[in-house]
């Protein structure tokens, strides 16, 4: 059977989308079309190196103006002819180009459409959502298989459908991002504790900061990072700033530098009031460290409890400290954690596991087909 030719639109998430692209091509020809400025933002010289020593063929393009946005549609379209592609496979974002594109390349080829997000996140995003919500309704109507993350995100997707709708919904696991080559790993530091992502209100910010407030309240400080921008910034900046054991850093980090925060952390904390998928969560995980984290959505089909790290109900400050204060005053407990994250790492959230899912799915589809 010969090797299916697989399109890879990109308008975000640039690394997640090159390691994916990387994954798939050793079972496809692939070719990934990217934001330009996404990648040179997030992925090192060597990942594109490696993905292009893999077989991607790699497009970046750069919506610089109206008239280049123009121009990259045909110059996009053009490719994925000359490319005679057999699925067109884009990440989900709800804007007037991507739409665009989508309709186009439906007309060539099946589409599978990844949705990190079934559902907004509540504040910011849900509002972002009803803004946008006619250009996502048109390019999830176009989708012959949905793709996300998780079976919690699977039956989110799944509630978003009309009830006869019976396409596929795929998950697996977000593969890993922010891997560290050998001569990046670290010894963590024991209190040490991280943050990391944009700071939005469903991200629990506050409830970190309480739980700080408790540990040192109780004679237990921690070393916190938060590394991130965003909106709770402007609302909790001065607590952030005035909080002992807090260091916040609010500048844009290179992929390097976000590495050396997850290597010398001896946890991530993901606090969330309400969770899809997690980039943040595969970082960790690629890292080797524990993750403490909400019991709520995704969160949940990522970190498994006792396993990669501990959950704690969501909103509960108290019961957050003291899962941080079991980590960072327990070596064995951190030692056998990170080793069971270091483990999925080189397992269920490799991009080989999620690649392979995601070829069956594409063989599952009728070449050149149209939504049933």
């Amino acid at each position: 059977m010969s090797r299916q030719r697989i399109l890879l639109f990109a308008p975000h998430f640039a690394e997640y989308s090159l390691r994916l692209a990387t994954g798939l091509a050793a079972r496809a020809e692939v070719l990934l079309v990217v934001d330009g400025k996404n990648l040179t933002a997030e992925c090192e010289d060597v990942l594109v190196r490696d993905a292009r020593a893999a077989g991607v063929r790699i497009i970046a393009y750069r919506y610089t103006s109206t008239l280049a946005r123009a121009l990259w549609f045909f110059v996009i379209m053009a490719r994925a002819v000359l490319f005679r592609m057999d699925v067109a496979h884009l990440q989900e974002q709800a804007d007037k180009s991507t739409a665009r594109l989508i309709k186009a390349l439906s007309r060539l080829a099946p589409v599978v459409l990844t949705v990190h997000d079934p559902q907004p996140h509540s504040g910011v995003d849900a509002e972002r959502a009803r803004q946008t919500a006619g250009y996502r309704a048109t390019m999830r109507s176009l989708a012959r298989v949905f793709h996300v993350h998780g079976d919690y995100c699977a039956r989110l997707m799944r509630s978003t459908l009309d009830a006869q709708d019976t396409r596929p919904i795929v998950s697996t696991a977000h593969g890993v991002i922010l891997e560290p080559t050998a001569e990046r790993l670290a010894s963590p530091e024991p209190k040490r504790v991280l943050f990391f992502g944009r700071m939005e209100a469903y991200k629990g910010v506050d409830v970190l900061l309480d739980a700080v407030d408790h540990l040192a309240a109780k004679g237990a400080p921690v070393h916190l990072v938060v590394a991130g921008r965003g909106p709770e910034l402007d609302r909790l900046g001065d607590r952030l700033r005035n909080t002992p054991g807090v260091e916040l850093k609010a500048s844009f980090l290179t992929p390097a530098e976000a590495i050396h925060e997850f290597q010398t952390s001896s946890a991530v904390i993901a606090p969330y009031r309400d969770a899809t998928q997690s980039g943040v969560v595969a970082a960790a995980i690629a890292n080797g460290r524990p993750i403490i984290a909400s019991r709520v959505g995704g969160l949940i089909d990522a970190v498994r409890d006792d396993v990669e790290g501990l959950l704690v109900p969501a909103g509960d400050a108290e019961a957050l400290a003291e899962a941080i204060a079991r980590i960072t005053s327990d070596q064995d407990l951190r030692d056998r954690l990170a080793a069971n994250a270091a483990a999925s790492a080189q397992t269920l959230f490799s991009w080989d596991a999620v690649a392979a899912k995601l070829i069956d799915a594409y063989e599952g589809l009728d070449v050149r087909g149209t939504k049933a």
